[in-house]
């Protein structure tokens, strides 16, 4: 059975729901309740339970799809799945060793085609150049990246450019021995940070980095953040 491979997951759950037309989006014809098996092919992935979160919650609220989430075990787990052809409905990866392998017809269902017979208009939220990067050498495109910004998102004065996605990771078992004060805003943070330096003076509160990686067991607090490329 041919599987519909999806790479930049989050990206195309919500074009369809966040694209602008004048007229009803196709997806809206139909949003009985649907469950799609999708394999995550990070095993560090924070997230493999779906519908427990707002985002996953309100997706399955407007369209009527679910996802049953598997995370990979290892690194090798979906070339297995390749070889035996137990594939699911989406595949998540950025792995561009295994792209050959995937963007092909009799595995996986080419976005172009799927577009065509099924939401038109889907097409006019895609910049032309994002279509391009993920062309394959026969012509269609298998796969939708994310973190993807047109000329014309960049020109936005609306849009900020930052570094990556970055996220702030934060010790729990200090944060527990101060009591578990909250974080909500800047001004939490500082108000902790102040907590930390009286209770640990040798303590590093906040470590300003770039890379992946939990704070050091010195450290506190530090952000996650995925560097822009110079490439």
């Amino acid at each position: 059975m041919k599987k519909l491979v999806l790479c930049g997951l989050i990206l195309a759950i919500l074009l369809p729901v966040l694209g602008v037309s004048a007229q009803t989006p196709s997806w809206k014809k139909d949003t009985s309740p649907v469950t799609l098996s999708a394999f995550i092919a990070y095993s560090w992935w924070p997230m493999d339970v779906w519908g427990e979160d707002l985002v996953s919650k309100e997706i399955t609220r407007i369209t009527g799809v679910t996802l049953d989430m598997t995370k990979a075990t290892d690194d090798n787990q979906l070339k297995v799945m390749l070889a035996t052809g137990n594939l699911p409905d989406l595949v998540y990866t950025d792995n561009q060793t295994l792209y050959s392998l995937l963007e092909k017809p009799d595995v996986s269902y080419a976005y172009d085609d799927l577009i065509k017979q099924y939401a038109p208009e889907l097409m006019n939220t895609l910049d032309p150049l994002q279509i391009f990067l993920n062309l394959a050498p026969d012509g269609h495109f298998y796969r939708i990246k994310s973190h993807y910004s047109s000329e014309k998102d960049w020109a936005d004065p609306r849009n900020l450019p930052s570094p990556g996605e970055t996220t702030l990771h934060v010790r729990t078992d200090i944060l527990a021995a101060l009591g578990n004060p909250p974080i909500n805003s800047v001004e939490d943070f500082l108000n902790v940070l102040k907590m930390v330096k009286a209770k640990y003076p040798t303590m590093i509160g906040y470590l300003p980095r770039v890379g992946w990686g939990p704070p050091s067991r010195r450290t506190l607090a530090s952000p996650r953040a995925r560097p822009l490329s110079t490439g």
